[in-house]
Formats: structure tokens, sequence, C-alpha cells
């Protein structure tokens, strides 16, 4: 297939089965999940979704799952600090409140989200199987700041994005709403398979590889890995 376009909505999930199309591939390699944000509440479909992604990187020692996620400034935490600001100083005006978005961004919520769902993921994971699993999943955890745009790609062991055999582009968020068909959604799907197929995924890849590339150099949260990983562990300890 060299395109398709597909649909989100509460009687079509055409995303979520095509995402189930990649993972059933037996190709060895990563695959990158590139998301605005996630949920976790009522999030059992998001959790299956992450679970199918679990279950393919835990089959094979070369397999990769690279997440990346935006995170935000969180502007309710910002409005409670101008106010405490203009009732600490009477007469300053609320814009002349100063704060540095560093000290605002909802690094911890969002690793606990992430955590939450991958640690309810791991749990289905472990449930399914009769043994524990031989493999543990190689999976990275990527916070950026700012981060919206969104992607799931498909490349080769070792390879970067860019090097994407197939790949689904569009508005869908890795959120409960999004893939529960709670919001209307327009994807794109394309692959290498045909020459023309192959042209349409370079020419969305040279677009979006610029932008992991600043993202890389400017926008990355400091220590974003570390902090899911301790939350997994806080998770998984509520959860025994």
């Amino acid at each position: 297939m060299t395109l398709e376009f597909l649909t989100q909505s509460p009687t079509n999930t055409e995303t979520k089965q095509k995402l189930s199309t990649i993972v059933k591939q037996k190709t060895e390699g990563r695959i990158f999940l590139l998301t605005g944000n996630v949920s976790a509440q009522r999030n059992d479909i998001a959790a299956d979704m992450l679970l199918s992604l679990i279950e393919w990187a835990a089959e094979s020692k070369n397999r990769e799952l690279v997440i990346w996620v935006g995170v935000w400034v969180d502007f309710n935490a910002v409005n409670r600090a101008r106010e405490e600001y203009v009732k600490s100083n009477p007469g300053k005006s609320p814009d002349s409140f100063k704060y540095d978005e560093n000290e605002y961004l909802t690094t911890h919520k969002v690793a606990d989200d992430l955590a939450n769902l991958y640690v309810q993921a791991e749990r289905k994971y472990m449930d399914r199987k009769p043994s524990p699993p031989v493999i543990t999943p190689t999976i990275q955890f990527w916070g950026v700041k700012k981060w919206h745009a969104k992607a799931l790609g498909l490349s080769g062991k070792g390879k970067e994005f860019k090097d994407a055999q197939c790949a689904i582009f569009g508005s869908t968020n890795f959120s409960a709403n999004a893939l529960g068909g709670k919001s209307f959604e327009l994807d794109l799907y394309m692959d290498t398979k045909t020459e023309t197929g192959g042209a349409l995924l370079d020419a969305f890849i040279r677009k979006i590889v610029p932008l992991l590339d600043e993202a890389k150099t400017h926008n990355l949260v400091p220590d974003f890995q570390n902090i899911v990983f301790l939350k997994i562990a806080e998770w998984q300890k509520k959860r025994s």
C-alpha cells in the first residue's frame, strides 16, 4: 500500500487497526511514537495500544520502542502564582509578574501518567504470558518541551526516525480519547513498498526531522527518562 487515509471516530478506528497491523510485522528495529500528550484516566484502550508496542519490543532483543511526549507549561499553576504575586505586592499589575517556564513544566505529571500507563500495560502483558518474559523490552522515554507533532514510524535496527520504512502521520494523540474514538481524527499512513509511497514518505520525513533535531538541541526535558523509571517503580509497588 502506498497511501491510506485513516479515520478515528466513535464508529471507525482505522488508525488503531493500522497500528495493530504494523506491530504484527516481524521486522526488527525501532518503533518511534511521537505524541503531544498521554492520558492516564480511563485509559484501558491506551494501555492496550501501549501493550501491543511493548509486546512487539519484547519479542526480540533487536527491537526497541522510543516514545517522545510533549511536556507543557502548567498555566493553572502560573495563574495561581500570579494571583499570589498580586496579593503580596499591592498596586502591582498582574502583567508585571514574570516567571521562568521551566519552573512550571508538567514534567512530573506527564512522567507519572506515562509510568501509570506503562505499568498497566506491563501487568496485562505479564498476565498473558504463562511465565515471565525472557526479554525485557528496551524502551526510551523522551520528554520534549512544547512537542506537538504526532507520528508513529517503524525503522530498522539502530536506525533513526528518518530511516522509517512506514509511518503514520496525523492528529491522533496517544490518549484514551483519541484512541477510543471519542474525538474525530484524520491520519495518514504511507510506506516504502512502492516508489510513489517511498517518495511521499521521504517528503514527510524531510519536514519532521528538522523538528526532531531542533527539539533535541533546545527542548529536551533534563533527566526525563530517569524520572519516568522512578515513577514506574512507584506504580509497580502500588500495584503489587
